[in-house]
């Protein structure tokens, strides 16, 4: 009689305790032949997950980076720019350097390229041109010579820190640079830089006190409706400029509007240039809540916006006095010197 391999003796011993114990025996089975056809962790390592991936990683750091600058009040505004900046800097700074030897312009540079963007604006909503000069370059080394619009909204903005710097030469030769490369031929940057290059010429009367106001438009309002400045020649023309994000900005042209209605101008057709106004809701939403009643001009952004270009503004709010003859009358006059320039006026 041959003597069963211990293997076999055990067998049964084994599935009487599992009975025992009430555990179904097929799934310790499976289980145990798992374990057995598994290998060493020393052998070979699991494949990495893609979350793992570094593109993948950086996407979602930016994702949440973005939306907490999205992030609005009770009252539906940004964080002050200073808040913003720092969430930049903070993205920023951690990422390690992309190879030199890409070949491709990637989710990475995208990103990459969009962060910097944000941060370029914000440092020229401030004046601050050292800040948008360095970003503004990053971009430059990102973007390669298929990426023809983020090329030239860097050059352009370099261009505008000088300006912002008050280094109105560096600019110019700048704006002259941009208008006369074969690169931006036939494109908008060309054109703004021909307008840029004769705004900081010395013997340049554009946006000029006493000088005639560059026209504007024709621009579209939250209605759809189309303005220029020639539709009120003959009449003072107060024109207003603003951030949609700017809370005290906002508070300071309200105190403008009522000390020039109160001096008798007719505010409700005096367009208001609002700027960071992509969300045509939100813009509709703090007209109607406000003591506003002009044309509201959207505008998405500030550095690249053909009417602020012309008329110099360097910091918002700010607000241009135009005369009857279309002359410029005066630039940011406080509220009450306002009320008393506009009534003069009246008199007339």
């Amino acid at each position: 009689m041959t003597t069963p391999s211990r293997s076999v003796t055990r067998g049964p011993t084994i599935l009487r305790h599992l009975r025992r114990d009430r555990v179904d025996v097929r799934a310790a089975v499976m289980l145990t032949a798992i374990a057995m056809a598994a290998p060493a962790a020393s052998q070979s390592a699991p494949p990495r997950p893609l979350a793992d991936d570094p593109a993948t990683l950086e996407q979602r750091r930016w994702r949440e980076t973005r939306d907490r600058l999205e992030l609005r009040d009770a009252d539906g505004f940004l964080a002050p720019v200073g808040q913003r900046l720092t969430l930049l800097v903070e993205y920023l700074d951690p990422l390690d350097p992309l190879p030199a030897d890409r070949r491709e312009f990637g989710l990475q540079e995208r990103i990459r390229c969009e962060a910097w963007s944000r941060l370029a604006a914000l440092h020229l909503a401030r004046r601050e041109g050292v800040g948008a000069r360095h970003a503004f370059g990053e971009i430059l080394k990102l973007a390669g010579p298929g990426q023809l619009d983020l090329r030239g909204r860097a050059r352009f903005g370099i261009a505008q820190a000088h300006e912002a710097d008050g280094d109105l030469q560096a600019a110019r030769e700048l704006y002259e640079e941009i208008e006369a490369a074969p690169e931006f031929t036939g494109t908008r940057y060309s054109d703004w830089a021909r307008t840029a290059s004769a705004r900081t010429d010395p013997d340049s009367p554009i946006g000029s006190v006493g000088e005639l106001a560059p026209d504007f438009g024709p621009r579209r309002d939250l209605t759809d409706q189309v303005h220029t400045l020639t539709q009120h020649r003959g009449k003072t023309v107060l024109l207003l400029f603003a951030s949609a994000e700017d809370r005290r900005g906002l508070q300071r042209i309200d105190e403008v509007l009522e000390a020039a209605r109160a001096a008798g101008l007719a505010t409700n057709r005096m367009p208001l240039l609002l700027i960071d106004a992509q969300d045509k809701d939100r813009i509709a939403g703090l007209a109607s809540s406000s003591s506003w009643r002009q044309p509201i001009l959207p505008s998405r952004t500030a550095f690249l916006d053909r009417t602020l270009l012309d008329y110099r503004i360097a910091t918002l709010p700010a607000w241009v006095l135009i005369g009857p003859d279309g002359r410029l009358l005066g630039r940011d006059i406080p509220p009450h010197r306002l009320g008393l320039l506009i009534s003069k006026l009246a008199r007339r």
